[in-house]
């Protein structure tokens, strides 16, 4: 979990994004901290599948 949370973090760049999580902490949020869902399924260095990602968005 480290390590894709490393990858997911090294993404931000490439987006030009702020701050990025998985669908799984999105999930664990449940609505309480507004996000938006970033469109495209993004490839992670290591992992045969791609993620969705969301971007947390400050107030």
């Amino acid at each position: 979990m480290v390590n894709v949370a490393s990858r997911i973090e090294g993404i931000n760049k490439q987006l030009g994004t702020h701050t990025l999580i998985s669908e799984v902490t999105f999930a664990g949020l449940k609505g309480r901290l507004q996000t938006r869902r970033i469109d495209e399924r993004v490839a992670l260095r290591g992992r045969r599948t791609r993620m969705v990602l969301y971007e947390l968005l400050m107030p």
